[in-house]
């Protein structure tokens, strides 16, 4: 079985890759950049043509999980339509480009799975993240949309993220907020191994799509 993972420098395609080849899957990890000593392709995904490219020379994938993305700090009162689009594109538009190409270009096995990695940001949006927030939301309502229109022949899955043993590259907390986001956690936070290990199992529960899957350590249920 073959697996895409966009966004494979970071903490959960980091995570994912080495479990999937673990376990047998035949793996494709693509980035924005490529790093040495890392495997993947060098592919930025907000571009459609280069994307649609790619695709048409891949063979058919089983499982995608699309973990990539930026998170940019913005308040409404300084937001610019640059920076509000670069959030989009990276997150949302990203995502959509990636999915046309694989639909189009039929390089879906039957049954595929694609997973699209969203944030708890998509319901309880944290202040200075509209961005980021309006873009995960965005994301949860492509992954019903893929299940809408090509179940059975494939299904999608949203994963309503909460915060991460290991932040997201270039976000850093102060001491009062990481406090906060502990204290509205009831469990642990999730590790980007467990996320991984998720991804894979959600492959065989085939009567699954078109849901959001909150994995959040209870933060969505106890953000008061």
């Amino acid at each position: 079985m073959r697996a895409l993972i966009s966004g494979a420098t970071g903490n959960i395609g980091q995570a994912l890759i080495p479990l999937a080849r673990e376990k047998d899957w035949q793996t494709v990890g693509v980035a924005r950049h490529a790093q040495p000593n890392f495997a993947i392709a060098p592919l930025d995904l907000t571009d459609w043509a280069t994307t649609a490219s790619w695709v048409s020379q891949q063979a058919p994938f089983d499982l995608v999980v699309m973990a990539h993305g930026v998170q940019q700090p913005n308040q409404l009162c300084a937001l610019t339509k640059r920076s509000y689009l670069d959030v989009i594109t990276n997150n949302l538009d990203s995502a959509v480009s990636l999915t046309c190409a694989l639909v189009q270009q039929h390089k879906l096995e039957p049954n595929a799975l694609l997973i699209y990695c969203s944030s708890l940001q998509a319901a309880t949006p944290r202040g200075g993240r509209g961005a980021y927030a309006i873009a995960k939301a965005g994301l949860e309502a492509l992954a019903r949309t893929v299940a809408v229109e090509l179940t059975p022949c494939a299904r999608a899955i949203a994963l309503r993220l909460g915060q991460l043993t290991t932040p997201m590259k270039g976000i850093q907390f102060t001491p009062e907020e990481q406090v906060s986001l502990q204290r509205r956690a009831l469990l642990p936070w999730v590790a980007p191994e467990d996320v991984a290990q998720l991804c894979l199992d959600l492959y065989w529960q085939r009567s699954l799509t078109g849901c959001v899957i909150d994995v959040d350590s209870g933060q969505g249920r106890n953000v008061w």
